[in-house]
């Protein structure tokens, strides 16, 4: 899923033809036993090789954490646009959500076992109290905050209520227009410092050149002080300076 805004000037670096992509997740359709999904993600991404799943809760329009998913199926596809459904239900009137989770179920210590879930579609419940007729959909973002020489820092929006530190997520960038999967590794990274879902990530230690384009990809999960895993990549944002 790709985006683009238009040029804008930090305090320190022009950043111009500024791009995005990022993991998505939407409802097409529902019924009393099924839910219809379609999802697209960020160029490169194998689903199938890197544990990616999806996962349904009845539920208000957040991710429930704590709760077990009333079912979850793991994505096939080797490409990263495709559909599934979700069968053998039993859709009441209330209100559900599914997310789409950029990695299999997390086990560490502290962490949020569906803490990979990074993108969400919310179907309303039903009836004269309902929320709505469409579903809503929850994109994870990145935008830069600001560029400097030999630093940068950038914006992220991700569910509300993941705990972004405990389950290791990183942001990483790559002298490049993409931010790729396995290889190679990034120029330089950093874990995310804070569990809040919206918040500002850095990187410092960089030596930043005029005219050249550079990606900051943000990963829910697969933190390493030497060689973080790069296939839990929710979210992108590339730049030139």
């Amino acid at each position: 899923m790709k985006n683009y805004s238009k040029e804008k000037t930090t305090e320190n670096l022009k950043i111009e033809d500024t791009a995005a992509q990022a993991q998505s997740v939407t409802v097409t359709a529902v019924s009393g036993n099924s839910i219809s999904v379609t999802f697209q993600g960020i160029d490169g991404n194998q689903p199938n090789a890197f544990g990616d799943y999806l996962a349904i809760w009845q539920n208000g329009n957040s991710i429930p954490w704590t709760t077990k998913p009333l079912q979850t199926q793991k994505i096939q596809n080797t490409t990263p646009t495709g559909s599934a459904n979700f069968d053998n239900l039993d859709v009441t009137i209330n209100s559900y959500i599914v997310g789409y989770a950029v990695g299999p179920v997390l086990t560490g210590p502290g962490m949020q076992p569906q803490g990979n879930v990074c993108a969400s579609s919310y179907i309303p419940a039903t009836g004269p109290n309902a929320a709505g007729s469409n579903p809503d959909k929850f994109v994870p973002s990145l935008s830069m905050n600001n560029v400097g020489s030999n630093s940068v820092s950038v914006t992220y929006k991700l569910p509300s209520g993941v705990a972004t530190l405990s389950n290791g997520a990183w942001i990483g960038i790559w002298n490049s227009e993409q931010a790729p999967y396995k290889t190679p590794p990034p120029m330089a990274f950093n874990k995310i410092q804070t569990n809040q879902s919206n918040s500002t990530a850095g990187i410092n230690g960089l030596n930043l050149q005029r005219g050249q384009t550079y990606t900051i990809g943000l990963f829910m999960s697969g933190y390493d002080d030497s060689k973080p895993d790069q296939t839990a990549m929710a979210c992108t944002v590339t730049f030139s300076v």
